[in-house]
């Protein structure tokens, strides 16, 4: 597994499986790190076409104001529930964000991660991924998933867990 966690040992000018230099580790690398310190289960396995999640950020405001951003977790081919989102938040409106406010809010750029280590950015999880027995993302590369024991992950990431797809 060196290739895809961060290795002191690497070459100065490699690159990890998620296509990040060494010097700014993708969220992945970061959660991929965590997940093997505290013992959480994960597996590789050929990209998956059914049961995937995926990872998107959103600004939710009230009026004008941006109120906070939320990295939202829904099922690949689920329709996310806007009004929903606002809801949850009291607020009066939920939008997608930009890939480039994407990055900055997140500290990354590239495919998502469904972890934030900023408490400014909270985690929302659909409630119908909470109840599966893994989690699968095919962003860490195009020919590779990886699969999260949903318990393990939900322990390690602390999300919110909400109504968030239509």
């Amino acid at each position: 597994m060196p290739a895809l966690l961060h290795s002191p040992n690497a070459r100065p000018n490699a690159r990890t499986a998620s296509g990040t230099s060494r010097g700014n580790p993708s969220g992945w690398s970061r959660l991929l790190g965590l997940a093997a310190c505290r013992g959480t289960r994960f597996r590789f396995q050929p990209a998956a076409s059914e049961g995937v999640a995926r990872c998107v950020v959103l600004r939710v405001k009230r009026g004008k104001r941006t109120l906070r951003h939320v990295l939202a977790v829904v099922p690949e081919g689920g329709a996310l529930d806007l009004v929903a989102v606002a809801r949850l938040y009291g607020a009066g409106s939920a939008s997608f964000v930009t890939p480039e406010t994407a990055a900055s809010v997140t500290g990354f750029s590239g495919p998502l991660a469904p972890y934030s280590a900023d408490p400014a950015v909270e985690l929302i999880v659909d409630q119908r991924l909470g109840g599966l027995p893994e989690m699968v993302f095919n962003d860490i590369r195009p020919d590779v998933s990886i699969a999260f024991d949903t318990g393990d992950l939900l322990a390690l990431a602390r999300p919110r867990l909400g109504a968030i797809t239509a």
